[in-house]
């Protein structure tokens, strides 16, 4: 098993859009011109790994910010992805080296299919907000591939 975390704190994020304006604080308060950041970022994962086979199940983590024109927050949440990996060389033809790179691979992104909350982005056009969510919700995958 092998656990990791990564996390981002924000500490300033100071921006002068025009010359001879006043630099503003954009910590976790979103503009529509896209430079902010939310105070805190992160990622928790397990991975395992056993001969030819290996998983990982990771968070993402994404901290409450002001929404865009507005006087609300959103964020705050957990998105989860998986994924399960075989190396089918290893498995299926474990002395051919042309076999050797193929894999398996089967997963999903946001496997809770947890919706992004609305956002004022766009004046509400799309919904959400693009910069820190993804519309498609639940996203299931499956990979044939070779590494060379």
């Amino acid at each position: 098993f092998l656990p990791s975390v990564a996390v981002t704190q924000t500490y300033h994020y100071t921006v002068a859009v025009q010359p001879a304006t006043p630099a503003v604080e954009r910590v976790s308060q979103a503009y529509d011109d896209g430079n902010f950041a939310p105070r805190w970022k992160g990622i928790a994962a397990l991975g395992w790994k056993l001969g030819a086979f290996t998983a990982n199940f990771d968070g993402r983590f994404i901290s409450r910010y002001q929404d865009y024109d507005s006087t609300r927050s959103i964020g705050g949440y957990w998105f989860y992805d998986a994924y399960f990996s075989c190396a089918l060389g290893q498995i299926l033809a474990p002395g051919s080296q042309m076999a050797k790179g193929a894999y398996l691979r089967v997963g999903g992104v946001n496997i809770f299919n947890r919706l992004p909350e609305f956002s004022n982005y766009n004046s509400g056009f799309n919904g959400f907000d693009p910069a820190e969510s993804d519309i498609r919700g639940r996203y299931l995958y499956a990979q044939v591939g070779i590494k060379f």
